[in-house]
C-alpha cells in the first residue's frame, strides 16, 4: 500500500514538472476559449479574466515601468 502511494506522488510530481514546463501559460495562449476550459473548468476567457481580476488584487510596483492589474495576468 506504502509503495502504492509513493509511486502515484512520483507520478504527480512528474506529471506537475511536465505541465510546467512544457505549456505555455499566458493571456494571448488561452484567450481560446476551448483551451480556457480545458485548463480551467471554466467556461470562457472572459469568465476566467473576470475571476482573475476579482481575486488579484491591485498592486504597484515601484520602478520605471509599473505593471497595471490588467497587464499582468
Amino acid at each position: 500500500m506504502q509503495s502504492e502511494l509513493n509511486s502515484c506522488y512520483v507520478t504527480i510530481r512528474e506529471l506537475r514538472y511536465k505541465i510546467f514546463h512544457t505549456v505555455p501559460f499566458s493571456e494571448q495562449s488561452l484567450q481560446n476559449d476551448q483551451s480556457v476550459k480545458f485548463y480551467t473548468g471554466l467556461p470562457s476567457f472572459r469568465v476566467l479574466r473576470a475571476v482573475f481580476e476579482f481575486v488579484a488584487p491591485p498592486t504597484e510596483i515601484f520602478n520605471r515601468n509599473p505593471v497595471l492589474p490588467s497587464n499582468s495576468f
